[in-house]
């Protein structure tokens, strides 16, 4: 899905830098067109009988009702709200009803549609795993934790994603992929040892569960 003034080899460009490593932003959203300068964004708390306004500013970053803006949907929740942590891509939704990460994933299938299928050759020398395919399983993912399934990978099953076979500089892209889709490891991913003592294979509690960042629907 491109514009009629984008080019193939710019939407594949653009494409690979919304899928390989990179958080979507609300200005990625503006700029696709997903959102509008000065569209209305609202927090509701139906549990406390709250509901917090906001709208989106001409740069891209939430601007609260007192003036004060913010980059982070996540942080602007927290100010509005005084406390509290929360994911503020699930937090704050348009006039529709749409939640900023329901609109995240559009962009991000609007990407995987645009990316090029096939894994260039320098890439292919690290992984078997296009960032196209990776989108697809990582989406796959979210749906079965939303679903009370959550997918269970060993560390190394899922570095092996990103084509790599130990933790370092990767780990930067993996949690920003994985932000990206509403999903954290559980426990952290690079917390837990990559290797057990021999006769110990690696247990339950050293494997990477997959969960929603947003509880499972009823």
């Amino acid at each position: 899905m491109t514009d009629s003034t984008t080019g193939p080899a710019e939407a594949q460009s653009r494409a690979r830098y919304l899928l390989d490593g990179r958080r979507v932003t609300i200005a990625d959203l503006l700029g696709s067109g997903l959102l509008k300068e000065g569209e209305r964004l609202r927090f509701v708390r139906p549990r406390v009988g709250e509901s917090h306004e906001a709208a989106v500013t001409p740069r891209g970053w939430i601007r609260l009702s007192d003036g004060e803006e913010f980059r982070s949907p996540s942080k602007a929740a927290m100010v509005a709200v005084g406390n509290g942590t929360f994911d503020g891509w699930e937090a704050w939704q348009v006039d529709d009803g749409r939640h900023l990460t329901q609109l995240r994933q559009e962009l991000l299938d609007r990407a995987a549609e645009e990316a090029d299928p096939t894994t260039p050759e320098k890439e292919q020398e690290q992984t078997s795993v296009s960032p196209r395919e990776r989108h697809a399983r990582l989406k796959e993912a979210r749906e079965s934790a939303e679903t009370g399934r959550p997918l269970s990978l060993s560390v190394q099953e899922l570095l092996a994603w990103w084509g790599a076979t130990g933790r370092g500089a990767v780990n930067d892209q993996i949690q920003a992929e994985l932000a990206n889709h509403s999903l954290i490891t559980s426990p952290e991913f690079d917390k837990v040892s990559l290797t057990a003592a021999p006769g110990h294979p690696i247990t339950p509690p050293a494997a990477s569960p997959w969960r929603s960042a947003r509880p499972p629907r009823p």
